[in-house]
């Protein structure tokens, strides 16, 4: 068994879930409490939310950094990123040596997990710390979901400090390009997504989407995730007659709005849906 410490600016709160990496970040929480680890998770959270939670009887805890900046940055986690990254990359690493110095004392093995360019400072600095400390108390990883923030990492200390991966054999070509060997490691798919849906939860859907084909996209705006292809394809089924559905989260990127002058070129309607705060994902 072994103490994990996945470390992100993205987490399960609300105002902390933009995107796939907060998925990946809880779906590898739960996996890794299923198999018996100890997981702890480090990542700017809602500021009105307990700085410390614990889950999953004990094996899960949360951690939410930066709360009193986020107070100042109610949007989202993103809101404010550049005070958020400098106070994380300043305070976590001392915070994390102390968790892994703990956890040695009393013969647990740790493994941390940071994740994309915000934490890739942090990271630095906690192998850095630890090397005086207690050198090889820890396994330190840094994982890559994107290029996005590669200009801000210092890579020839990186390299140094952790092992680099990275989420695809894409990502790893992208990350050769500037000069880093990554390994891959794929997000894989979380063992609830291949259980069949219940009939009383798949009724509902049934009625909602009605005899219209729906179509679900989730991801960055960004020109790598082919947004305009999706529109023009809806576009497409739209003028054959189709009455084509497609339910769409995209992120704050300015090419958002490169994605909707693509729909209203084509003629396409947006209906905006605004889930309240309180609402369940």
């Amino acid at each position: 068994m072994y103490d994990v410490v996945l470390v992100a600016f993205e987490g399960p709160d609300r105002y902390s879930f933009v995107g796939g990496l907060a998925t990946r970040m809880i779906d590898l929480a739960d996996a890794l409490v299923d198999r018996g680890h100890q997981v702890r998770h480090i990542f700017v959270g809602d500021p009105k939310l307990p700085a410390v939670e614990e889950r999953s009887d004990g094996s899960l805890i949360l951690e939410r950094w930066s709360q009193w900046i986020s107070t100042y940055h109610p949007k989202d986690v993103y809101d404010g990123e550049d005070g958020k990254w400098r106070d994380f990359s300043r305070t976590v690493p001392a915070h994390l040596a102390d968790l892994v110095i703990a956890s040695a004392a009393e013969g647990r093995k740790s493994v941390l997990l940071f994740e994309d360019w915000q934490t890739a400072d942090a990271a630095i600095a906690t192998s850095a710390i630890l090397n005086v400390r207690m050198p090889g108390a820890a396994a330190i990883l840094w994982n890559a979901n994107n290029t996005y923030g590669f200009g801000s990492i210092d890579f020839s200390l990186l390299r140094l400090a952790a092992s680099i991966t990275t989420v695809s054999r894409f990502m790893r070509a992208e990350m050769s390009a500037v000069g880093v060997d990554a390994a891959v490691l794929p997000n894989g798919i979380a063992e609830r997504f291949l259980k069949p849906l219940p009939p009383a939860e798949a009724r509902p859907l049934r009625v909602a989407f009605g005899d219209r084909p729906t179509f679900v996209k989730v991801a960055r705006f960004d020109p790598d995730k082919r947004w305009l292809w999706a529109i023009d394809a809806i576009a497409f089924m739209r003028d054959a007659g189709a009455r084509p559905r497609l339910l769409m989260r995209g992120s704050r990127n300015p090419y958002g709005d490169i994605v909707g002058a693509r729909i209203r070129a084509r003629g396409l309607s947006i209906e905006r849906v605004a889930l309240p705060t309180e609402a369940a994902f």
